[in-house]
């Protein structure tokens, strides 16, 4: 896959201080609109267990025993969860994203006559959730 040529960001009309400085933020991870994006998911299963999984059928899973010594590996690393969860989220607040869309199929010639639905500055979701339902712009 080929580094993306063009980044845009939808914005709303408030935002308009993006082109009088220049500047485009860096969004504190817990401001996004989706609560659980960039949320870490911990399990107490390594991912090796869970690729292992993958292979086998329902008939040999439901015959799998787990030893004395399975059970303690799982044990710690549920103990250990609640460490991770309170590092991540001590951690995360020292970072911010900037959140950009890119793709290399944009239309030079798009202008509001002449609507492409695969360019992707025409993503109607993208409008309505970032752009102030459609009254804002894409830089």
């Amino acid at each position: 896959m080929s580094q993306p040529f063009y980044f845009y960001k939808f914005v709303s009309f408030d935002r308009r201080d993006i082109l009088e400085s220049g500047l485009i933020r860096f969004a504190p991870i817990g401001s996004f609109n989706d609560p659980f994006e960039l949320e870490p998911t911990i399990t107490p299963y390594s991912t090796r267990f869970l690729k292992y999984l993958t292979k086998l059928s329902p008939e040999e899973i439901a015959g799998l025993s787990f030893g004395d010594a399975d059970l303690k590996y799982s044990k710690d690393r549920v103990d250990k969860i609640e460490y991770y969860q309170k590092k991540y989220r001590s951690e995360i607040g020292k970072y911010g994203v900037l959140s950009l869309s890119s793709n290399n199929e944009i239309n030079h010639f798009l202008n509001v006559s002449m609507p492409d639905k695969g360019d992707p500055r025409t993503n109607i979701l993208m409008w309505s959730h970032y752009a102030d339902s459609h009254r804002g712009f894409v830089i």
